[in-house]
């Protein structure tokens, strides 16, 4: 698994946490990562 780390506009987060979503990546908001909802509900077969 490779790791990016980016710096990303507050508006912007959900807009590109749900298109990386579809292409099955996911990311991490490391400002607020007790309340953070890190991990979407995985769809298919592990």
């Amino acid at each position: 698994m490779k790791k990016i780390e980016a710096v990303i506009k507050r508006k912007n987060f959900p807009t590109i946490k749900s298109q990386l979503h579809l292409v099955g990546t996911y990311i991490i908001d490391k400002r607020n990562l007790e309340d953070s909802n890190i991990y979407d509900a995985s769809k298919g077969s592990r």
